[in-house]
Parts: C-alpha cells; structure tokens; sequence
C-alpha cells in the first residue's frame, strides 16, 4: 500500500514538474519573458518554479487520492476485507487532505513572491489559479469523509458550526485521538513561531531591514491563541 501512495506521488511530482517546466519554457522564450534569460535567472524565480511545480505536483496526487476513494467506496466488500477498506480510505483521505493543504500554503507561497518581487505578469495569474484549485480540493476532500464513512452523519464543510458537530458525533476514543494531535500541533506551532520571531530578530540586526511588522505580528498570534487555549481550559 505504502508503494502505491509513493508511486502515485512520483507520478504526480512528474506531471507537475513537466507542468512547471512547460510554463517556464513558454515564460521564457515569449514575449512574457523578454525581460529575462536562462543566464539570469534570479533565485526569487527559481523558488517561484520550485513552488509551482510543488502545488502543481500536491493537487494532482489529491486528486488522485479523491478519484481512488471514489471508486473504493463502490467496492462490495464483507468481513475482514470491509476493515481493510475501511482503513485504506481513511489513510487516502487523510493523505489527500495534508497534500490539499500543503498545496494551498505553497500556491500561497508563490503569489507572495510573484507580488513582492518581479516576475513574470503570467505568474500572477498562475498562482491565483493554483490557489484557488487547492482551496477548492480541500473543500472536496472534506466533503469525501462522508463517502469514506457513509454509515455516519457527517456535517456539510459549509456548516458554521462544522467543528462543535464534528466533535458532537465523535467518540471518546475519536476525541482523544482529535485532541491530542491539536495539542502536539499547538505547543510545535508555540515553538516554531517563537523561534521565528528570534530569527526575525536577529535577521533585522545583520541585515540592517527592519522586520518590526513581522515580529509583532507574530507575537499577537503567539497572545492570542495562548490567551484562547488558557481561557478555555480555565472555563472547564
């Protein structure tokens, strides 16, 4: 199973890297890329195709992922076979649902860069589209956990209160495991982000470029997700 996900995940990174290398060809050698040549590429560029062929190469193993649970679900299976399915869909969804993510924080990635630096007016264009693709497969993604368990009643993704009906419907044993993956993601989130703000720090000092906008942006997040988790336990 494991060399399956892996193949399908290659054959992704294949068609999305010969995608990215087809829009960098075409940038390069139309009137789009007149301002710029194979010699000069600057490394903004080659993290902006790097990033796309990334996004590209996410959203195609989602929607293969989607396409297999899809045709899974039709499967007439019993016994021991049925938890096997039952299983396999369930590391399907939550593989097709991190590689949606990860597609849409990366697409996001390189519209920052195509906004910030100069390149391309294509690109623009491009990673509007990657964007909106990714947020809509996770959108999609979500909505398969219904096809994933059909004997439960799953909330719809556009429902307000989609999370509270999540945990409603979960058990203990659900709940827990729930729990106790948003706890380890809190505390890495808490570390990760200090340790941002150090290096901001630190960049702001060596460089001479003021990172002040950054910083306390990302000590306001760090006070008010601490301030919200504490409040909550607090009320318990």
């Amino acid at each position: 199973m494991m060399t399956k996900a892996i193949g399908k995940l290659m054959l992704g990174a294949m068609v999305g890297a010969a995608f990215g290398y087809m829009v960098m060809y075409f940038t390069l050698n139309t009137s789009l890329g007149s301002s710029i040549s194979w010699g000069s590429l600057n490394l903004s560029f080659q993290i902006m195709i790097l990033l796309l062929v990334i996004s590209s190469s996410l959203i195609i193993f989602n929607a293969v992922t989607c396409v297999n649970i899809i045709k899974k679900s039709k499967r007439q299976v019993t016994g021991d076979e049925e938890d096997e399915l039952a299983e396999l869909q369930n590391k399907h969804y939550g593989d097709g649902m991190l590689a949606a993510n990860i597609a849409m924080y990366t697409s996001i990635g390189m519209l920052a860069l195509v906004g910030i630096t100069d390149q391309p007016n294509a690109f623009i264009f491009i990673s509007l589209g990657l964007v909106l693709v990714s947020l809509s497969m996770m959108f999609i993604t979500a909505e398969l956990a219904k096809v994933v368990d059909p004997n439960r009643d799953y909330p719809s993704v556009n429902d307000k209160e989609y999370a509270d009906k999540l945990m409603e419907m979960s058990d203990d044993g659900e709940r827990h495991i729930m729990l106790q993956g948003l706890y380890k993601a809190f505390t890495s989130i808490n570390m990760l982000l200090f340790f941002a703000v150090l290096a901001l720090i630190a960049y702001s000092v060596i460089s001479g470029v003021s990172q002040l906008v950054g910083i306390f942006l990302i000590l306001l997040i760090l006070i008010f997700t601490n301030a919200q988790y504490m409040l909550s336990i607090r009320k318990k």
